[in-house]
């Protein structure tokens, strides 16, 4: 006989379970562990569950063939959001007298975006257009959150029996949002497929971010207390030596035999700096040859350069901190303050404090207790000192 209760803190947070024919098969005394992630990036949220059960039907219902489906939120009342988890790696042992214990790993249910492959060719369009097309196939149309419908580049973008995952990476890379600006893509626990433009991005919610960090209890809307503990990192250096001094690309025209060089800088957008924190006397390295002809885009490799050094460079600064026992409906690629305190508590530390850009949510429910860690990332901290390298200004193609 299966009981009929949720998991939950009355108006902090609710779990729900199903599977097949078993409707809340788990509860707060069989749950061991779950735990379930998303971060920015074009992956799909994963998951571990982990349960004890005496119930022997378990065993032939828990496969790759029927969906783990989980509702969360914070209240029936506030609404819950609906996951369907795919397990992929399952194991189960005996922990008792009659009882077994399931450790289920998996991914959220879209698999047949990163396993189906396709040939395919669009229409001509812009890298967003393309974009916003593969979403809305793999996601719903109604799924895809952007804040930008179109970009500066047009051509007609080929999907060579890859799947639409690689192909949507492709495209992402490629997408040209101009000198200033770079696209994010990230999906979300809800099934969001989500496209930012991050300077249209920056500039709308520096004064309304969707959340706010404080360590002081508060009762502006959207604040989050968050614990004493946290971390505070500097990844500059590993990220710079990869792709932060920059590349320099020789690309080579297939039509007209010429040759021109590309190299394109980042643009700071969260932190308050005039520089970017790279040593002033190291060089750009020169990455291998590209080839553009007629069908891509005059600035396809330029668009490549900025967005993958401007995606490792944003994420040279994460902060890592968590709170607990409330269900938040924050999700990647939010933007968020965080406000952190000076050692005496007094005064807001000008050097971390700030916009940062939501990188990753990880939710973890256990021994009655959900806790949430976010990981904020920006480019730099606020007005870094020392001697760096001056920003150059990239040519146009």
């Amino acid at each position: 006989m299966w009981l009929n209760m949720a998991i939950e803190l009355s108006g902090q947070y609710r779990f729900e379970f199903s599977m097949g024919p078993l409707q809340d098969f788990i509860f707060e005394g069989n749950l061991v562990r779950f735990e379930i992630n998303e971060q920015t990036g074009n992956y799909l949220p994963d998951f571990e569950l982990v349960f004890d059960t005496a119930e022997d039907r378990v065993a032939s219902i828990v496969n790759e063939g029927n969906d783990i489906n989980v509702r969360l939120g914070k209240s029936t009342d506030d609404g819950l959001i609906d996951v369907k988890l795919v397990p992929a790696n399952i194991s189960s042992n005996k922990v008792g007298d009659g009882l077994r214990r399931y450790e289920i790993t998996g991914l959220r249910g879209n698999l047949p975006y990163i396993n189906n492959t396709k040939v395919f060719t669009t229409t001509v369009k812009s890298g967003i257009e393309a974009l916003i097309e593969i979403g809305g196939r793999n996601f719903g149309v109604n799924n895809v959150d952007t804040n930008v419908t179109i970009s500066t580049d047009s051509q007609r973008w080929i999907q060579p029996n890859i799947t639409d995952k690689a192909f949507a990476n492709n495209v992402w890379m490629h997408t040209d949002l101009g000198l200033t600006s770079y696209p994010a893509v990230a999906i979300s626990v809800d099934g969001k497929f989500i496209i930012r433009d991050i300077r249209l991005l920056a500039a709308a919610k520096a004064k309304n971010p969707d959340f706010i960090f404080t360590d002081s209890p508060t009762n502006r809307r959207r604040a989050i207390l968050y614990d004493g503990d946290y971390s505070l990192e500097n990844e500059s250096g590993f990220i710079n030596h990869w792709m932060g001094y920059g590349r320099i690309k020789n690309i080579l025209t297939m039509e007209t035999g010429v040759e021109f060089q590309a190299f394109q800088e980042v643009t700071p957008h969260l932190s308050l700096l005039k520089n970017l924190v790279r040593r002033a006397e190291l060089e750009k390295k020169h990455a291998s040859m590209g080839i553009i002809n007629d069908n891509v885009h005059v600035n396809y490799w330029n668009a490549f350069l900025r967005n993958l050094q401007s995606c490792a460079i944003f994420s040279s600064y994460p902060v890592n901190l968590s709170f607990h026992n409330l269900f938040q409906p924050i999700r990647v690629l939010d933007i968020c303050t965080f406000n952190e305190r000076d050692l005496e508590k007094k005064l807001i530390s000008q050097s971390f404090s700030g916009l940062y850009l939501v990188s990753k949510v990880n939710r973890v429910l256990e021994h009655r207790q959900l806790v949430t860690t976010v990981q904020l990332v920006r480019e730099a901290i606020n007005y870094p000192a020392g001697t760096f390298r001056s920003q150059e200004i990239a040519p146009l193609a």
